[in-house]
């Protein structure tokens, strides 16, 4: 059977399947991972969305309003069983949005021989199961990751419609046409702010904004040494199915085993822990997130930056680092690149800007990488030109000449 043939008997098999099937199956696909898993998923997510997952509350059933109380309970329960049924499908479209963001970009840093982050990418559609098992410190890096790469940009007006139904409530930002379920209403529409950044896709920034803080913690993770009593405290956790580095105190009163143990380790006193490794915790906690911190804006901006530098309007349309990323940014999704300066140590925006300003004027007179050596030097120096672009001195020299031959700024 020809892979075409495989998609239409898959479209037609799912079409009349019920729900709950239908859920079971896409949670089974997302845990596959498999040379034809992108199409499949694509397949899944058509028909979620025809059957609106993206909207699912309008399933919920409206039971005949009565006085009596045996009524109401019978209404509360089915209301409670809809209530997560429509919960489950929110899920399902989510996490498949996720799974193929994650394979997309997976497919791009492929094809730009960009090997490092594709072990952690959530193609499993959980992009927050990387985060979770650093615990809250994961969050914190991971969150402000996703702040960065959804925070720079232009500013636009955005319509969110309130909508109300049967004992469910909703907001819904508008995009094409905006459809309703039956039963249901719009009770307020309201205007506000949003950022339209260089990535064009939230799927696919939670989906690297996962993958990244994840290897920044793996990077971290060896290059500290949390010493002898803060592994073996770690130890502990990871037996009992905790994060490292959890505080163990908000789970004392339920997890009695895991009470027990620490006590016999001597890791807490009553209800505390012990102050030495109540200490050690959070020292080193803190320099944790600081060093994740630092790896995941540097996995973030350098990359990026030498996809501008390096890559002409044409190659980076046909080849881009990540899927759905500007082809040209502004001034103002530029600023992202200014998040590292302190550690790269200069100001890369400006590098970024000013090849993107000059590889319009000069239209092809010079190559990218020769016009990027060439500002790299004027601005920043030989040295950095050679660390961050990899090139040989005599190749940046005989680059900057050549800039200065064209009228190069």
């Amino acid at each position: 059977m020809s892979f075409l043939e495989e998609i239409k008997k898959l479209k037609e098999r799912i079409n009349s399947m019920p729900t709950l099937a239908l859920l079971r199956e896409v949670g089974e696909e997302l845990e596959k991972d498999s040379p034809l898993k992108l199409e499949i998923l694509k397949i899944y997510k058509e028909e979620m969305i025809r059957r609106k997952f993206n909207s699912p509350f309008g399933f919920l059933v409206n039971v005949t309003k009565n006085e009596s109380e045996e009524v109401d309970l019978d209404k509360a329960k089915q209301s409670s069983y809809f209530r997560r049924i429509a919960t489950m499908k929110k899920y399902a479209l989510y996490s498949t949005q996720i799974a193929l963001a994650s394979l997309r970009i997976r497919e791009c840093l492929i094809k730009n021989n960009y090997q490092d982050l594709i072990e952690f990418l959530p193609l499993n559609g959980n992009h927050l199961g990387n985060v979770l098992k650093f615990g809250y410190a994961g969050m914190i890096v991971y969150r402000g990751l996703y702040e960065i790469m959804r925070g720079y940009g232009e500013e636009v007006e955005i319509e969110v419609y309130e909508i109300e139904g049967e004992g469910y409530f909703y907001k819904k930002v508008k995009k094409k046409d905006l459809e309703l379920n039956e039963g249901e209403k719009v009770v307020r529409i309201s205007k506000k702010k949003s950022i339209k950044s260089l990535f064009l896709s939230k799927f696919v920034v939670r989906a690297l904004a996962s993958a990244i803080t994840s290897y920044a913690f793996s990077i971290a993770l060896e290059e500290l040494n949390e010493g002898k009593r803060l592994k073996e405290y770690n130890k502990v956790l990871e037996s009992r199915g905790y994060p490292r580095f959890y505080d163990a105190r908000e789970v004392l009163e339920f997890d009695k085993d895991l009470k027990k143990e620490l006590e016999e380790k001597g890791f807490i006193r009553g209800e505390e822990l012990e102050e030495s490794i109540k200490k050690e915790l959070y020292e080193f906690k803190k320099k944790l997130i600081k060093r994740a911190e630092e790896i995941a804006k540097l996995m973030l901006v350098v990359p990026l930056a030498k996809h501008y530098l390096l890559k002409g309007e044409g190659e980076r349309r046909v080849n881009p680092l990540y899927p759905n990323i500007a082809l040209n940014p502004t001034k103002n999704q530029i600023k992202l690149f200014g998040v590292a300066n302190n550690i790269v140590g200069v100001e890369l925006e400006r590098l970024v800007e000013k090849k993107l300003e000059l590889e319009k004027k000069l239209k092809g007179k010079i190559t990218s990488k020769e016009l990027s050596l060439a500002l790299a030097k004027k601005l920043f120096g030989v040295k950095f030109a050679k660390e961050l672009l990899k090139a040989k001195e005599e190749e940046i020299n005989k680059s900057y000449e050549k800039l200065a031959l064209l009228g190069g700024e």
